[in-house]
């Protein structure tokens, strides 16, 4: 689209306001809760991934102008494509326990049985490693300069070892893998300048990821059972997620402020409904060349405790609390985390591939608050090709 020229009254007043936005949101959710990670929340697009195709045009199109004006060769701007596709590969493992900042062994939350009395924070059942991965598909267009539509599919796989006191399941592993749920969303640049954006998104997603995966568990040693919230593959709600973020660049330079968040409607059709999450992120990346781009990304997520609960996940007769394991138990979900995520992004900047690129991102918490006992993250990386026409 045609920059808009803002005076430098204007713009100071935009970043301004954009500054006081997101502290706002930052100080109404931080007393919200983050935990262990149903996978369905990992497929989620974070605010780079969703900002990232439209952007990075934005930004190669000042470039592409430059460019030809400096050579008095036409060159084809990244923007007169109107198709978008990003692939992305997720990995994120867990492995550990925290009780708010407190770290445990997967041995010092298993409950050791009878005759022992059972303390609250201790259960028959402990997974001990979870490694869960998501391989997502994404395709927008370009409704006009300023609008975008997008459909996001994700595949889920999770893979969980256990170990318990039950006979015959001293340790174990289940699995579940399958469609998650899937998005559709529309982003519009509200306010453009020649070195920076505003724009504002909504995501809404469908309770396709099913909420019904079973498998082999202690509860019975012949017929597969209900597996708990962490292995299951959708949300089973609507869920809608708004965003809003300032980006803005030059010629070495690509940076931005954002905040988003992922709000749950009603509760599904086993009776709970899982936490809202919120997101408050910043990032910066080196543009000076177009070949490799490093960067950095500070993400600090906040996640609510599991409202109502899976009755099938219950057991009734066991001492002090009714949880088998703590990812059965809706109360130790919920707490806080900040991710450091360096990443690189590589592209060919010429011709047809101007405007494609591969790109990869990886790292740990560098804080966990966590209601608990419950899994903390240990580390994670994602691959994502993004590819225009």
């Amino acid at each position: 689209m045609a920059p808009l020229v803002f005076s430098l009254k204007s713009l100071l007043l935009m970043k301004t306001s954009i500054v006081t936005l997101t502290a706002t949101f930052f100080v109404i959710v931080a007393h919200t809760a983050l935990a262990q990670t149903p996978p369905g929340d990992i497929a989620n697009m974070s605010l780079q991934e969703l900002l990232a195709v439209k952007i990075v045009r934005q930004q190669q199109d000042q470039r592409t102008t430059t460019e030809a004006t400096e050579s008095n060769v036409p060159v084809t701007s990244p923007l007169d494509r109107k198709f978008h596709f990003n692939f992305d590969y997720i990995y994120v493992k867990f492995d550990g326990y925290l009780n708010g900042s407190q770290e445990l062994t997967p041995q010092q939350v298993l409950w050791a049985g009878p005759p022992n009395p059972r303390p609250n924070d201790q259960y028959p059942v402990v997974p001990t490693t979870i490694e869960q991965q998501v391989l997502s598909f994404e395709l927008s267009y370009d409704i006009s300069d300023d609008v975008s539509v997008s459909l996001y599919i994700p595949y889920i796989h999770q893979s969980t070892e256990h170990i318990s006191i039950v006979p015959g399941f001293s340790d174990f592993n289940i699995t579940s893998q399958g469609l998650g749920d899937i998005s559709t969303g529309v982003s519009w640049q509200a306010i453009t300048s020649d070195s920076g954006t505003l724009l504002v998104a909504g995501d809404l997603s469908y309770p396709t990821g099913s909420i019904n995966e079973q498998g082999r568990t202690p509860r019975s040693a012949t017929m597969d059972t209900q597996l708990p919230y962490t292995m299951q593959l959708g949300s089973g709600t609507v869920d809608f997620t708004p965003a809003i973020a300032y980006v803005g660049w030059n010629d070495s330079w690509l940076w931005g402020v954002g905040a988003d968040a992922t709000i749950r409607f009603g509760e599904n059709y086993r009776g709970y409904r899982l936490g809202n999450i919120y997101e408050v992120e910043g990032w910066v990346r080196y543009v000076e060349s177009s070949w490799v781009q490093p960067s950095f990304r500070l993400t600090t997520i906040f996640w609510d405790q599991i409202h109502g609960q899976d009755s099938e996940l219950l057991a009734p007769a066991l001492p002090t609390n009714p949880y088998p394991a703590p990812v059965t138990n809706p109360n130790a979900f919920g707490g806080t985390k900040i991710l450091a995520l360096p990443g690189i992004r590589l592209s060919y900047p010429k011709g047809w591939f101007r405007g494609q690129y591969i790109e990869v991102e990886g790292g740990v918490p560098v804080y966990q608050y966590l209601n608990g006992p419950q899994p903390k993250e240990d580390w994670r990386i994602n691959v994502s090709l993004t590819l225009n026409f």
